[in-house]
């Protein structure tokens, strides 16, 4: 019997797909359990996938949030000018990951 992997996006996708999505981003309990954002598992290493992200030429801003020492993950250009340029950011992404 053969058993076959269901095909699941990766943590450094899931991520992007939030960043892509969001306008107000997130931040890193957002994917943390019970309720994870995106409905998946949560992910516990954030802050490097968002350095994998960086190191392959995203710009992601890190926000404060109050006085805490949470940040805010979000791109520095949104709200995107069309729904196009959103869908080929994340096409993008969906490249990069495979």
């Amino acid at each position: 019997m053969t058993v076959r992997r269901i095909d699941r996006p990766t943590q450094k996708t899931r991520i992007a797909m939030q960043l892509v999505m969001s306008e107000d981003g997130f931040v890193v309990t957002d994917f943390a359990a019970p309720r994870v954002v995106d409905g998946g598992a949560p992910i516990l290493r954030v802050a490097a996938r968002i350095h994998d992200l960086r190191r392959d030429g995203w710009e992601i801003d890190e926000v404060p949030v109050g006085r805490s020492r949470v940040a805010r993950y979000r791109l520095p250009f949104w709200p995107f000018h069309n729904e196009y340029a959103a869908k080929a950011l994340l096409r993008r992404a969906l490249r990069e990951a495979a």
